[in-house]
């Protein structure tokens, strides 16, 4: 009976080398911005994105019709006639 002891106290020092471990990781060390730096990240406000259509129009492809190739996988929908049900 004496190895339910040893395990029990092999089974404490376990979890407690885990909790100290949980406890040391937990720190994610983010440091708060001063007030100076706080204040102009504020007065900056927020930039708009800016798009050129020109640069957008130019940069669409022309390709032509879609061709199938080896491999593709086309999903045929045929329409129904008849009252038949699927």
């Amino acid at each position: 009976m004496k190895w339910k002891g040893v395990l029990i106290e092999g089974l404490w020092a376990v979890a407690a080398v885990l909790l100290a471990c949980g406890l040391a990781g937990c720190s994610d060390r983010i440091q708060l911005p001063s007030p100076e730096r706080l204040a102009v990240f504020e007065q900056a406000g927020s930039g708009a994105p800016v798009l050129d259509l020109d640069q957008i129009i130019k940069a669409r492809m022309f390709t032509g019709p879609y061709r199938a190739a080896y491999d593709d996988t086309v999903q045929l929908e045929l329409p129904v006639k008849g009252g038949a049900k699927v």
